[in-house]
């Protein structure tokens, strides 16, 4: 078994693995820091409930793609880590996190509505904007201030970078002809922040959720494809 620390949203946690393409992977988060937060370790027995997960996703959503077990194993440490970052106030967002300077906004929608394109639109439109997580990025309060950060696990287009940026707001993208934006309202967004978190404690989850509807503003988008979309979320949420 292998063991590899690596650092995720200012936390320190050390990796018992069977893999070694683990380390490859998380390549931009390892360190030499000797005390850790917390450990996690993956067993074969982890490994085989996510092959399970996956086969009935596959099942649901017809898809052909096969995993192995490495790649499984990633998937069951992050599962491991999200398991244990609600005791440091920090929950695993499914969303693509998109910053400018020392700020950053996130997106949030249903699979197949169009986060990862426009998140590309940005990258395209707006001056020095860059990927922090393009998946599924941390939230986490440090100091008083709600940070998303980097992670390696960043999508399929490996969209991401090892930062945390301030968090000044949280979008959910609809599909439209036409464009337009609109604040929402908290207690009404906060389900749809559920749906996309990895469950854990749900209560504490509900407590950082109220406190990220505190912090930072939520927006509803309605857009299409066009560059216009990404000029439009970016004058209003990063005013």
């Amino acid at each position: 078994m292998y063991r590899t620390t690596i650092t995720l949203a200012g936390l320190t946690i050390a990796i018992e693995h069977n893999f070694e393409r683990f380390r490859d992977f998380a390549k931009d988060f390892i360190t030499d820091f000797d005390v850790v937060d917390f450990t996690v370790s993956v067993s074969n027995e982890d490994i085989e409930t996510e092959r399970k997960l996956v086969e009935k996703q596959k099942q649901q959503d017809g898809q052909a793609f096969s995993y192995t077990d490495a790649m499984l194993e990633e998937t069951a440490v992050y599962r491991k880590i999200a398991d244990n970052l609600i005791k440091y106030n920090a929950v695993v967002f499914h969303g693509s996190a998109v910053a400018v300077g020392e700020k950053a906004v996130l997106f949030t929608a249903l699979s197949g509505v169009g986060k990862t394109t426009h998140t590309k639109l940005w990258l395209k439109n707006i001056k020095d904007s860059f990927v922090v997580d393009g998946d599924k990025p941390i939230l986490r309060f440090m100091n008083d201030t709600l940070y998303v950060c980097g992670t390696p696990w960043n999508g399929k287009e490996r969209m991401g970078c090892n930062k945390n940026v301030p968090l000044t707001s949280i979008c959910k993208i609809n599909r439209s002809e036409t464009n337009r934006i609109e604040r929402a309202n908290p207690s009404a967004f906060i389900p749809t922040l559920l749906e996309q978190m990895h469950r854990t404690d749900y209560a504490k989850q509900i407590r950082i959720l109220e406190q990220i509807a505190k912090t930072i503003p939520f927006y509803d988008l309605y857009c299409n494809m066009e560059d216009d979309a990404a000029l439009l979320s970016f004058r209003e949420m990063m005013r």
